[in-house]
């Protein structure tokens, strides 16, 4: 609720989803019950905007216009950018006189046209960047008014974009193995190690699940390997991979010192870096130096490894341990210019209860298609953002040889996993 000039403004939003304790600052001063209303990306919001005068004095208010707005923040910097936006007039706003009893009003928002096209994304709370939304309405008051200006009240919601993962990999180049065949070929002269997990791409309510298989070792021993599911979140010149999972192959039983299936990245207090637990000591470069109790294996064997993505218990710190889906790069030089695209024809507006301004007066605010596939990271640049994760398979022989090989995966949300909302009752 906005107070100013005798009058007062607020904003409900309908619906009845909800998403509770987002590990997101952003959010703390607007519900008590830590709860923010949740959308798909191309749905439609509906609300009402609630305006009276403060005193048995009336107010005048020559229009009340709803917004949109999708912005990024990044936690290293206090700059941040518009990455989409589009505002409409509220129907019968105009030219109102306003008592102590008010008028409410009800909007729809239609998020398919919001600027530029297809430029909406999910909303994300990270580590090192967010992606939030929020809508705000805004009573614009005349200009012989005490102050003039504007009453304004705003509200965050959280955007999720529902989507199966594919029943086959994606991402495949022609001439390369496949995307969900990871191997490494260093570990010893003729030998194969071959991880196949079936596809690349999978569903954060299911599991990743293939074998692990050594052959043609000679006389090389195997002291020690792993399999890591590795969360990487970039933004602008800054950093971050944390092993979310790990499972250890061998040896079976770890001895003092060898961490199995944990998570194997502890993250020091200020966050900037993390101590690996799962590896023996003695690290010279990329030689270490296994435990003599460790032992080895050099006959063909086979591992069979399942990550279970729903079992998956995120910490909830705020240290970039919660799964999300996969975020594709943001970029803001490679993406259209929210005003070039509002004076471009579009069809009618659609969402009820409002009209449009009439363009998005924004100055350098852009956003981007979400159809990158390129899995190289830039991290250079104005706003530049990504969250990634990998699959990366490590062999360490019985002679301190450190083997190990990483492919990018793509995790997806098939269902939305929202919560009822709070619902207030006067006794």
């Amino acid at each position: 609720m906005g107070w100013l000039d005798g009058m007062s403004l607020e904003l409900t939003l309908e619906g009845d989803e909800c998403l509770r304790f987002v590990d997101d600052p952003y959010l703390k001063p607007f519900n008590e019950y830590g709860e923010v209303s949740c959308y798909k990306h191309d749905g439609v919001i509906r609300g009402r905007v609630t305006a009276k005068a403060s005193t048995k004095l009336p107010v005048y208010v020559n229009q009340i216009t709803i917004a949109f707005e999708q912005f990024s923040t990044y936690n290293k910097s206090i700059e941040g950018h518009t990455l989409a936006f589009r505002e409409w007039t509220v129907a019968d706003s105009e030219n109102l006189k306003l008592d102590d009893r008010g008028a409410t009003l009800p909007f729809e928002i239609d998020l398919s046209e919001v600027y530029p096209r297809d430029g909406l994304r999910p909303t994300y709370a990270g580590t090192l960047y967010y992606i939030r939304h929020q809508i705000f309405a805004k009573a614009h008051k005349p200009w012989y008014s005490f102050s003039g200006g504007f009453v304004e009240a705003r509200a965050p919601v959280h955007l999720l974009r529902v989507h199966a993962a594919p029943a086959q990999s994606v991402a495949a180049l022609p001439g390369l193995p496949p995307p969900h065949i990871l191997t490494l070929d260093d570990v010893a002269p003729g030998a194969t190690v071959v991880f196949d997990y079936g596809k690349n791409c999978h569903d954060l309510d299911g599991a990743i699940a293939g074998d692990v298989v050594f052959t043609g070792l000679g006389d090389t021993k195997v002291a020690f390997a792993k399999v890591e599911l590795v969360k990487v979140e970039f933004a602008e010149l800054l950093s971050m991979d944390t092993a979310v999972w790990t499972t250890v192959l061998h040896p079976a039983k770890a001895s003092k010192g060898w961490l199995k299936n944990k998570v194997v990245k502890s993250e020091e207090e200020d966050g900037d870096d993390a101590v690996e637990l799962v590896e023996p000591g003695g690290m010279g470069g990329d030689v270490f130096i296994p435990p003599a109790s460790a032992g080895g294996f050099s006959e063909d064997r086979t591992f069979s490894v399942t990550c279970d993505l729903a079992g998956l218990d995120p910490d909830g710190d705020g240290r970039g341990r919660s799964l999300t889906p996969s975020y594709r790069k943001l970029a803001l030089e490679n993406v259209p210019d929210i005003a070039t695209d509002a004076a471009e024809p579009r069809s009618p507006s659609k969402s009820a209860a409002c009209s449009p301004t009439g363009g998005a007066d924004m100055d350098d605010a852009r956003t981007f298609p979400d159809a990158d596939d390129d899995w190289e990271f830039d991290v250079g640049g104005e706003g530049v953002a990504e969250t990634a994760y990998f699959l990366k398979l490590t062999a360490i022989t019985d002679a301190g040889a450190k083997c190990w090989a990483t492919k990018k995966i793509y995790l997806y949300k098939s269902k939305a996993n929202t919560l009822q909302k709070t619902i207030e009752i006067d006794l």
